[in-house]
């Protein structure tokens, strides 16, 4: 037999159970902690760390796997684990669901807006996938004409129109939107075929993406050098915080755009 999990890999695998974003950043800090260590993260510990992880995949416990990440609601529950300084840490804990809160609810464009952009740049893709789209477009037609109730069919065939054709139909309204609520509300095969479609044309993984990029830049300037800075609305509206207290320049940064990685438990089986 081989030989069995080191106390370093237990600890990981059991810090792995207890997270709450399965990040990552997240599980390092959590092993961090649960080894008994306190303050920033060492050097020495990040090498045992990502030797544990290489170890763990090598015996198929673990599973990474690297996206974007989906939102603002997952960027305050997962970037503040983005960084070594336990007071950034801190930090961000706090003061990023207020940022997310304000993104939210001033957003700079709207996800239709966000998605027309990325059209924009793939004219020729778009026309390619146009082709697939038509057949589509006249099965919803049928489908509105049949006379049974779907109140999702018009406004996909609507904004369908606006993707494919150019029409200006609602500008503002996400087409992955209105897909996903109309697969919640029925199980046509047209739906998943519509999904199919938009889906190769734009990856959810780069809608997400530009929608947080769009949401953050209304209330961050995040230069490619040099510190970040809070527009200037944005002191006012966290009022209530000492701003002075924690690292404003550091919040939020380029590397919230970057893939980040999660993981996962593989199986039960015990060494």
């Amino acid at each position: 037999m081989g030989r069995g999990l080191g106390s370093f890999q237990h600890h990981l695998l059991d810090a792995l159970a207890s997270t709450v974003t399965s990040s990552m950043n997240e599980l390092r800090w959590r092993v961090w902690e649960r080894r008994g260590n306190a303050g920033a993260i060492t050097k020495l510990f990040l090498n045992q760390f990502r030797h544990a992880v290489s170890k763990l995949e090598e015996r198929n416990r673990i599973r990474v796997y690297r996206r974007h990440l989906l939102g603002l609601e997952e960027m305050a529950r997962v970037f503040p684990f983005k960084t070594l300084d336990p007071e950034l840490r801190a930090s961000r804990n706090l003061l990023l669901p207020e940022l997310g809160r304000l993104a939210a609810s001033q957003p700079r464009y709207t996800p239709g807006r966000v998605e027309a952009f990325l059209l924009a740049e793939r004219r020729v893709e778009v026309a390619q996938a146009t082709v697939d789209w038509i057949p589509l477009e006249q099965l919803l037609a049928d489908l509105i004409a049949d006379g049974t109730t779907r109140p999702w069919a018009l406004p996909l065939l609507s904004k369908g129109r606006e993707v494919f054709l150019g029409e200006l139909n609602a500008p503002d309204e996400s087409f992955a939107a209105l897909i996903e609520r109309a697969g919640r509300a029925s199980q046509e095969p047209v739906i998943s075929q519509i999904r199919e479609i938009f889906d190769a044309l734009l990856p959810p993984d780069e809608r997400n993406v530009s929608q947080l990029r769009s949401q953050i830049h209304g209330l961050i300037e995040m230069p490619h050098h040099g510190a970040s800075r809070l527009r200037e609305r944005v002191p006012r509206q966290l009022g209530r915080y000492d701003l002075r207290a924690h690292k404003v320049d550091r919040l939020v940064t380029r590397e919230v755009l970057q893939v980040f990685e999660f993981v996962e438990p593989v199986g039960t089986a015990r060494w």
